[in-house]
């Protein structure tokens, strides 16, 4: 068992989550698919689902807004260049989870 954590004590900095996120899916879509893009599926499966939180974002205000807020997410270049950005879709992902808990709580709180 040691020897499999020892992967953790490399690249300390980056999150060991995204790393199991993507041991995951490798480890489900790798009958399917190659390594990588098993791995890629992994990123844009939870880029699709913030896709979905900042719609919901968007959402509270109005559903205009909402929809708008997709569109500019969905579409934009920077968005889809660095889907594939390993570690960074992860985490970006747990902080518009985090925003829009906030955007809830702030909505229960003026309601």
């Amino acid at each position: 068992m040691r020897s499999i954590l020892n992967v953790f004590l490399e690249n300390c900095e980056h999150p060991p989550l995204a790393k199991i996120i993507i041991g995951i899916s490798v480890m489900l879509f790798s009958k399917i698919l190659d390594e990588f893009k098993a791995a890629a599926l992994s990123m844009v499966i939870i880029s699709s689902c913030i896709a979905l939180i900042v719609y919901e974002i968007g959402n509270t205000i109005d559903e205009k807004t909402g929809f708008i807020s997709w569109l500019m997410y969905t579409f934009d270049p920077f968005s889809i260049h660095w889907t594939l950005a390993w570690l960074d879709t992860p985490m970006l992902y747990f902080i518009t989870t985090g925003i829009y808990y906030l955007f809830l709580e702030r909505r229960r709180i003026l309601l």
